[in-house]
């Protein structure tokens, strides 16, 4: 059943998210240390960072729309 996998799958990247997040606040409190160290401004280090994770996010829903047979919603999605 494609939409019992869809949501198979939406959980478990849930569940990896929520387990990751402790780790994620490790990486940016080095990021901050090492932006500080570099003398580089943080607030355009923090845009990269949000496109970044826009990007991955809108990979990952593609990923999820041609796993569902939505091939051009995925292709509406990456564009």
């Amino acid at each position: 059943n494609s939409a019992a996998a869809m949501l198979v799958a939406l959980a478990g990247g849930l569940c990896v998210t929520v387990c990751l997040l402790p780790t994620l606040g490790e990486v940016f409190a080095g990021l901050s240390d090492i932006m500080a160290a570099g003398g580089i401004d943080s607030a355009k280090c923090i845009n990269i960072i949000k496109v970044t994770g826009i990007a991955y996010f809108t990979e990952i829903c593609s990923g999820l729309c041609r796993d569902a047979g939505e091939s051009a919603l995925a292709a509406k999605l990456e564009i």
